[in-house]
């Protein structure tokens, strides 16, 4: 991910997935049966010869998307994209 969508700098924070994170920290009843999909740009250009996470060149491995869903505290079904962009 993007260091300012991951990590939340240069005032990127409030979007963060680390401040996903903490607020799951804070009050994990209310993030239930959490589901997060890791959506990356298709294969890797040497999809052919990968046989391990190593052999895929790092350019390779970053995500276009994270989608998390999860049930809050009273049941109901919620969710939150984050788009690997430079905000």
């Amino acid at each position: 991910m993007h260091k300012d969508l991951n990590r939340g700098t240069n005032d990127a924070h409030s979007d963060s997935y680390e401040k996903f994170e903490d607020q799951i920290a804070a009050n994990p009843d209310n993030y239930r049966n959490i589901d997060i999909r890791i959506e990356y740009d298709g294969p890797p250009a040497s999809a052919g010869s990968v046989n391990r996470l190593s052999d895929v060149n790092p350019s390779d491995r970053v995500p276009t998307q994270l989608e998390a869903k999860w049930v809050d505290e009273n049941g109901v079904g919620r969710s939150r994209n984050f788009n690997n962009i430079n905000p």
